[in-house]
């Protein structure tokens, strides 16, 4: 993740072992904008949840959405995701 006057950012990078200074953007597959909000009660530990819209999908795959929540002390971090064939 990454913050930055204009907001949070989700980035995926194919790249491993990666740490502080070694990060290397030139192996990012993109980047993601976050939604923001505060927490009413803080989260202790950094919690990653993939929220389905749906408990069963009806068409299999193609149907599959939700939101991806990323909770941390008193923020949330949120986007929507789905799978596409």
């Amino acid at each position: 993740m990454l913050y930055a006057k204009a907001g949070w950012k989700l980035v995926v990078n194919r790249g491993t072992g990666q740490w502080g200074t070694d990060y290397d953007a030139t192996k990012d597959l993109g980047r993601v904008p976050l939604t923001a909000r505060t927490l009413a009660e803080p989260e202790g530990s950094l919690t990653i949840y993939l929220v389905p819209d749906a408990a069963q999908p009806t068409t299999g795959y193609a149907d599959l959405r939700g939101v991806l929540r990323i909770k941390w002390g008193s923020t949330e971090l949120s986007t929507g995701w789905r799978i596409d064939q």
